[in-house]
């Protein structure tokens, strides 16, 4: 027998949907793991004759607090002189435990193990750092495995019911203590570490000394420090002066730009220099020289560019991860947080959508299923918005990143084939969620936009540089909308007469100095936290 381990009910039903496409059938694998999840899923796990497929609920474990370790690390709410409040020896002394909600839980599994022949344990959980916790605190701090047991990790970037994937991992998957699996395992108890040591060792030296509720966290820390340096930076801030220059040719307004150099830091950590592109300045004497050097030469200079061409965009707006789907419900409807986490529990229960991965932005070649189901239903919920369009649907689309996919832990939030009714809808309206079809339409459209026609853009540019300083302008002419007018997207023209051409000579009629002052920065919101 073979065990295999997940993090969600979703994904374990998901994974059994695959497996029984691979021809492992059983009482409890099905060829929709939304009919599974209805009918087997109360009893935490699902067997045949070759797989038992269980799942944790995400985090079985948690490290004891300090006072549960020792007394001593109580907190006490006043000075202890006899208390060293660096604790020197509490990381030692971390202990894992099984949370108390998830006991009965846990019970279920180690029986399955223990009444079980397993053969091969396949570690399926999220493919990242907290997946490989999450495993390993079932399999050796709570249930004992041999760590010498065959353990293999299947480690899955897109959906849990990709046939492709669950076969390949199966078969190649690399055993759980590969050296890029160690290194995640590592980080995460890196990061309990700094729970203790940012937390429960700060909070309990904050409350013995101002004998207050003042506790500290790794996350808390964090955020803190992010709402109280701006807060410093507004009661502190002072407007500064900055400037930038236009000059007026013909009828064109051509704005001043010239590349400045910062000091940066490159993927490998070395410290470089590198020119950035600005149009102002802060430096009045910089501005003065500029516009020195343009006087000399009485405003005359040359046509450095004059260009116009047609091009389709490549990029658009890419398919929601959770935390992006919460920004633009609060962008675009004023939906709280909170409000958008049960927009998409909700649609998730009722088998409308997918899980909500917190860094899904881009689809594997592997998940063309899965998309094309996507699209398949959205096709069906706009149809009547569609006459217009030919869509069609490609791996070549903008959504489709073999190399980003594989950087995430979950794919992109995307449709199942469950198609909204009328009754539905009405369902919705009633809802006292709010803005449950806003936000379900906003899903489907961030995956269909990538099948819709081209966009069709002309580009002029002019160029122009003077005595060594440069001018440019642009304008746009939308000769067709294509996939922008789906989703409010449209470019508008500002287009003009392109007359002139390369190495023509030009002198501008005058050219204007722009002040203005810094603004004062606003306090975060929760968006911006997030």
């Amino acid at each position: 027998m073979n065990l295999i381990i997940t993090e969600k009910i979703d994904v374990g039903c998901q994974v059994a949907e695959a497996l029984y496409n691979i021809g492992e059938r059983g009482d409890d694998f099905k060829s929709k793991w939304q009919d599974i999840k209805k009918t087997k899923s109360k009893k935490q796990y699902l067997k045949n004759n070759n797989y038992i497929i269980v799942w944790t609920n995400g985090h079985l474990g948690e490290d004891l607090k300090p006072a549960e370790l020792n007394k001593k690390y109580s907190l006490k709410f006043h000075y202890d002189k006899d208390f060293d409040y660096t604790s020197p020896t509490l990381l030692q002394n971390m202990k894992r435990v099984v949370k108390p909600e998830k006991k009965k839980l846990f019970s279920i599994i180690k029986d399955i193990i223990n009444s079980n022949n397993i053969s091969t344990y396949y570690i399926c959980t999220d493919a990242d750092a907290e997946g490989e916790r999450i495993a390993r605190d079932l399999l050796f701090e709570f249930c004992k495995i041999d760590k010498n047991a065959n353990i293999k990790r299947m480690w899955i970037t897109g959906a849990f019911n990709n046939v492709k994937q669950i076969q390949d991992q199966l078969e190649n998957g690399l055993p759980y203590n590969h050296e890029k699996y160690e290194n995640l395992s590592n980080s995460q108890i890196a990061r309990s570490k700094a729970d203790y040591l940012q937390g429960m060792i700060i909070t309990k030296t904050l409350v013995d000394l101002y004998q207050e509720k003042i506790y500290s966290g790794r996350v808390k820390n964090t955020i803190i420090g992010l709402i109280g340096n701006r807060e410093l930076e507004i009661k502190h801030f002072k407007p500064k002066p900055y400037y930038s220059i236009n000059g007026i040719l013909d009828n064109l307004t051509l704005n001043h730009f010239y590349y400045k150099e910062i000091d940066d830091i490159d993927s490998k950590g070395n410290q470089i220099t590198k020119k950035e592109k600005t149009t102002l300045y802060y430096n009045k004497v910089d501005l003065e020289k500029t516009i020195n050097d343009l006087e000399e030469v009485n405003l005359q200079g040359t046509v450095t560019k004059s260009q116009k061409n047609i091009s389709s965009s490549k990029q658009r707006p890419l398919p929601l991860s959770g935390d992006d789907f919460k920004s633009e419900m609060f962008k675009k409807y004023k939906v709280s947080l909170q409000d958008s986490d049960k927009i998409l529990q909700y649609l998730r229960d009722e088998g409308f959508t997918t899980y909500q991965g917190t860094n899904g932005r881009y689809f594997a070649e592997d998940d063309k299923e899965i998309v094309y189901t996507a699209f398949n239903t959205a096709l069906s919920v706009f149809k009547n918005e569609l006459t217009n369009f030919q869509p069609n649907f490609t791996t070549e689309a903008y959504c489709f990143d073999d190399k980003k996919a594989k950087k995430q832990n979950h794919p992109p939030l995307h449709l199942t084939e469950k198609i909204p009714t009328q009754n539905d809808y009405e369902k919705w309206d009633n809802n006292s969620i709010p803005k449950l079809k806003e936000g379900y339409d906003l899903i489907a459209k961030r995956i269909l936009v990538h099948f819709l026609d081209n966009d069709e853009i002309e580009t002029t540019q002019l160029e122009v540089e003077i005595n060594t300083h440069k001018f440019e302008t642009t304008g746009i002419k939308p000769i067709k909308q294509g996939w922008r007018s789906f989703i409010g997207n449209e470019k508008k023209d500002n287009s003009f007469q392109l007359n002139y051409k390369k190495d023509d000579p030009i002198k501008l009629k005058k050219y204007n100095i722009v002040e203005k002052l810094s603004t004062k920065p606003k306090l975060y919101n929760a968006i911006d936290i997030l």
